[in-house]
């Protein structure tokens, strides 16, 4: 929305209903550095891959893509390695600190 200039109520709702996920290719960079750089051991894994590096960063309701992106935002999220740039964590506990 930064970049949105001159918006119609038309163009508004384009930007509303795009599917672009913003913020995927940045961590899908990591994913697919890591990928290249390890040993993919299932075959799993290895269609996993494939899927996500062909990926045009669409969602949709039947999209693995997302699923998998999902998937791999909470783990990342989990192991609490998300550097600042991405995911300000402590905004959010201070937020967590001030509703309890």
């Amino acid at each position: 929305m930064e970049k949105a200039h001159d918006l119609t109520l038309g163009t508004l709702l384009d930007l509303a209903y795009d599917t672009y996920l913003p913020g995927a290719d940045l961590l899908m960079t990591g994913l697919m550095e890591a990928a290249i750089h390890s040993e993919i051991k299932t075959q799993e894994a290895k269609d996993a891959i494939s899927l996500l590096k062909d990926w045009d960063f669409r969602v949709s309701v039947n999209s693995v893509e997302m699923t998998l992106t999902r998937y791999y935002l909470f783990a990342y999220y989990k192991s609490d390695k998300i550097p600042p740039p991405c995911y300000e964590k402590p905004k959010i506990l201070l937020l967590k600190n001030l509703t309890t």
